[in-house]
């Protein structure tokens, strides 16, 4: 069958380094989610595979820490300029380490960078009012 042609079902666009010169067409950006990695523990256990290290004994290095996290996501901001952020997630070793007046600096740098859904779908609303 030399004759035989391949017909793209999507038309092409710039493809990918290494994506054997396929992009994928999307019709609307997928939501998007922020993970907080807070990697601290009281102690690391054994068993632990996650990247989680124990508290030293000057503490945690919120300051620092905050600013590094503020720093990535700013080196992502062209990425997702214009589409807003459905939910936050914050996990790691164990994020109740962080001080309240810590967390609130992150997520108040998070809610300066990026846009927000606030309560999106509803579903606050929804638990509550089924309670």
């Amino acid at each position: 069958m030399a004759d035989a042609r391949i017909i793209p079902i999507a038309p092409r666009a710039a493809a990918p380094a290494g994506s054997g010169g396929w992009a994928p067409q999307l019709s609307a950006s997928p939501p998007l989610a922020l993970y907080v990695h807070l990697p601290w523990c009281l102690k690391k256990c054994p068993y632990c595979d996650f990247n989680s290290h124990a508290v030293r004994d000057d503490g945690i290095p919120e300051a620092a820490y905050r600013a590094a996290l503020v720093a990535d996501l700013e080196s992502a901001l062209p990425q997702i300029w214009g589409r807003r952020v459905h939910s936050i997630f914050i996990g790691g070793g164990t994020p109740s380490l962080i001080s309240p007046d810590g967390l609130d600096e992150l997520l108040t740098a998070i809610r300066m960078r990026v846009q927000l859904d606030i309560n999106p779908e509803g579903r606050l609303a929804y638990r509550v009012s089924r309670k």
